[in-house]
């Protein structure tokens, strides 16, 4: 009798591979497509939350305005393009960074602060980026408590009049989708298991191999490891 095979002749030959076959190894190895499918994903979970720092983002609008007799000076779209052009300088300068450090007690500036003009108009966006929300908030607020020192000097005829107050927000601006990329991480590796399982069968794999496999792969999943990610301990 010729020796069975997978292309469900009973023969050794050329033919198509058997579907039933196939499930049958899949069924049978069902726990360690789980495994290696459960480690990429909680790898993947760990590695982005290792590397991924939050930064959050306050903003605030401004209408740049003429003072005094110059007040009509922001009726001419040229001219209100011009102050808010000067004012994304000033609110960019080493001066005014350097007043706001000294105000917080901070060696070095703990933001990145942006300065934007809204298309066909006087009005222009601030925006401070830090590693939290708090420190984010105290950098605006003190840039705006401190940019006339240097305002009134360089342009002392117009003003910044506040549209929009500050908000804190306790959402990340750079939030990435990590359960998300967990899920398609364990997807991808349970699928990639499964064909190798139902390709090449791991039936010709001593029952010795096969525990020392699954003992590996139980450590990856469930053994903790200590991670220093902001005082947080994180599983591998």
């Amino acid at each position: 009798m010729g020796e069975y095979d997978r292309t469900g002749n009973g023969q050794n030959g050329e033919a198509d591979w058997d579907l039933r076959s196939i499930l049958c190894d899949m069924a049978k190895n069902w726990w360690i497509i789980l495994l290696i499918a459960c480690s990429a994903a909680m790898i993947t979970y760990t590695v982005l939350t290792a590397v991924h720092r939050d930064q959050y983002t306050v903003k605030t609008t401004f209408a740049v305005m003429g003072r005094g007799e110059n007040a009509n000076a922001a009726s001419s779209l040229s001219a209100t393009y011009e102050m808010t052009q000067k004012f994304q300088a000033i609110l960019e300068n080493n001066i005014l960074k350097k007043k706001v450090m000294e105000e917080l007690g901070c060696s070095s500036f703990p933001a990145d602060m942006s300065a934007s003009i809204v298309p066909e108009s006087n009005l222009m966006e601030l925006s401070v980026t830090a590693d939290s929300p708090e420190t984010a908030f105290r950098v605006l607020r003190s840039v705006l408590k401190n940019y006339t020192t240097i305002s009134d000097y360089i342009i002392p005829n117009v003003v910044l009049e506040t549209l929009q107050q500050p908000q804190v927000s306790g959402n990340p601006s750079n939030r990435i989708p990590m359960e998300k990329y967990a899920a398609m991480a364990f997807l991808a590796a349970a699928l990639g298991t499964a064909a190798l399982v139902g390709f090449f069968p791991f039936c010709g794999i001593p029952s010795k191999m096969k525990r020392n496999l699954a003992a590996r792969l139980m450590r990856i999943c469930w053994e903790p490891c200590t991670m220093k990610k902001r005082g947080k301990t994180a599983p591998c």
